[in-house]
């Protein structure tokens, strides 16, 4: 089977291309700090097996807020258990 010549200006695009194909960017690292929370309380064992949905509720009929509640942003299971057992 013959080769197929190309053209010098097509053979420099074909190039380009592959060169340009190439992830030259470095992974991004996450730049924002999350706050991390320490509790010194023992959470009851019942607690903790309690899926975020449960939580919420629960939350809800202690009149917790858990919804939009640090700046629009919903508590998160370590949050919401802390809450709960302040």
């Amino acid at each position: 089977m013959p080769t197929k010549l190309l053209h010098p200006d097509q053979l420099d695009f074909q190039q380009n291309v592959k060169a340009s194909s190439q992830k030259k960017t470095k992974p991004t690292t996450n730049k924002r700090a999350v706050a991390k929370t320490q509790t010194t309380a023992v959470v009851p064992a019942f607690l903790t097996k309690m899926t975020v949905a449960q939580l919420r509720s629960l939350c809800k009929e202690r009149n917790i807020k858990w919804r939009n509640a640090d700046g629009g942003k919903h508590l998160t299971k370590t949050e919401m258990l802390e809450r709960l057992i302040a």
